[in-house]
């Protein structure tokens, strides 16, 4: 396994350890602030609601309070876990491609100039071989490669002739 492979794995298990830690939430959610006076030129008072934007629309999902407030610790918990996971997920993608372009190598049976160069080649060639094999077998892969398969796919979808439905 090369560095980017174990940095990968690495944060794979931190992303595992954040989710066992507790509720994470889901996206479009925030906590909110707003402002209440007892009367006017009267003392400001805070509290929070937890909002979610949907079908481009913004609602309260619930009340939570002051920052005392047990829910509202939660909830703040989990943005600030969810927050984390996608900083480490987008981590992982950038090193999964910086892996996948440092792999490219062109197609058998072509030069590198012939052959244009990009994840999909890549992944084609590797896969080649299970593909064309006369005895009929499963194809094992883990699913950080099934997921880059299925996102290569989708960005490079114009490379191929027929129409592919995922």
């Amino acid at each position: 396994m090369n560095p980017i492979q174990q940095r990968i794995q690495h944060i794979r298990s931190q992303i595992q350890l954040l989710q066992a830690e507790g509720e994470v939430a889901p996206e479009c959610v925030w906590i909110s602030r707003f402002s209440a006076r007892n009367r006017p030129g009267g003392k400001v008072y805070h509290y929070y609601k937890l909002m979610q934007e949907q079908d481009h629309k913004v609602k309260q999902l619930c009340y939570l309070g002051k920052p005392s407030n047990p829910k509202y610790k939660r909830w703040l918990a989990a943005i600030e876990r969810r927050n984390q996971i996608q900083e480490l997920e987008a981590i992982a993608k950038r090193l999964q491609r910086q892996l996948v372009n440092e792999d490219s190598a062109p197609l058998e049976g072509m030069s590198q100039s012939q052959a244009k160069v990009t994840p999909l080649t890549n992944l084609i060639a590797k896969l080649q071989p299970l593909l064309t094999r006369k005895k009929p077998g499963k194809i094992s892969m883990v699913s950080s490669e099934v997921e880059l398969l299925l996102s290569l796919i989708k960005q490079h979808s114009h490379e191929f002739s027929a129409q592919i439905i995922y």
